[in-house]
């Protein structure tokens, strides 16, 4: 895409999705059936059918439930996040620690990968296998069928979009059966998602000039990584169910930040193209100690 119509036409194509997606949103989504302007009485009745073994209510009495505890919702307003007791609050330093290691492995892996398989493994960026001069080891020819590295690139985040149902439905399956404690199945997940990457990426220093090796330590770093949405991604929601937007919203500030601070970094560390693998030890070294932060965090 980005050699026919230019650089900017993923972001418009990306931009444009997510405009549609969010105008779908604000038309198809409501807080309950019961408010939904387009859905039958009976399909109304048929969705609470389906929640009546988690609910003692019959029908009737689920649809009144509904109707009453959003307008109760609605009607009962929150006090201010108090933003002084949370920033206080040890477990809030413990999730912003995590976040800050998972950010920084999100945003260098994102923009250092194609560099690493362009750089290092020589799946091209370009729809053209251009002649390098002074390539390093990894300099064989590669087939013109894995000469583009957008698809493996995107592979690891495909992965990580597979792994995240199973992982998800684990961890709620976990949580209803009542076996665990809540934190346990955090740390449990939050150690998959943080930790399984780094020993992966270690891996991945290791691999030299295998390019199957390479693309498989990618893409089970990745994989791994979907273990921070039951885990640290969680601990919002465990922390304050009333104030999980805010401090989602304070915690991502900082995370952000180390979009920019990320490829700083790496170019520091990797002073020519073979060492661009490098910052992968460091990277994931780096979640490995914020990912105790996580594992203190408790629910209130």
């Amino acid at each position: 895409m980005t050699n026919q119509l230019g650089w900017a036409s993923p972001f418009y194509l990306i931009g444009s999705a997510g405009t549609l997606w969010f105008c779908l949103w604000v038309y198809l989504v409501y807080n309950s059936p019961d408010e939904h302007p387009r859905i039958s009485k009976v399909i109304k009745q048929f969705i609470c059918y389906r929640l009546a073994p988690l609910s003692p209510f019959t029908l009737q009495a689920e649809l009144a439930y509904l109707k009453a505890n959003v307008k109760s919702n609605r009607l009962r307003k929150l006090p201010p996040a108090p933003y002084l007791e949370i920033i206080k609050t040890k477990g809030f330093w413990a999730i912003q620690l995590s976040l800050l290691g998972s950010a920084w492995g999100n945003y260098t892996m994102m923009t250092s990968t194609p560099l690493y398989l362009n750089n290092v493994q020589h799946f091209s960026l370009s729809t053209v296998n251009k002649a390098r001069e002074n390539v390093p080891a990894c300099s064989d020819p590669v087939s013109p069928y894995f000469s583009q590295n957008g698809g493996l690139s995107a592979l690891p985040y495909v992965c990580m979009y597979l792994m995240s149902f199973p992982v998800s439905y684990t961890a709620d399956r976990l949580v209803n059966s009542g076996k665990f404690r809540t934190i346990t199945i955090r740390k449990l997940f939050t150690i998959m998602g943080l930790g399984g990457p780094a020993l992966a990426l270690v891996w991945l220093a290791f691999v030299e000039c295998d390019r199957v090796q390479a693309v498989l330590a990618l893409c089970l770093a990745s994989g791994l990584n979907s273990g921070k949405y039951a885990g640290t991604q969680m601990n919002f929601y465990d922390m304050s169910p009333n104030y999980a937007g805010s401090i989602l919203g304070i915690s991502n500030t900082g995370g952000s930040a180390m979009g920019f601070i990320s490829p700083i970094v790496t170019g520091a560390l990797t002073d020519d193209k073979v060492r661009v693998k490098l910052h992968y030890i460091s990277r994931r070294a780096s979640q490995l100690v914020f990912n105790p932060g996580t594992c203190i965090s408790k629910p209130s």
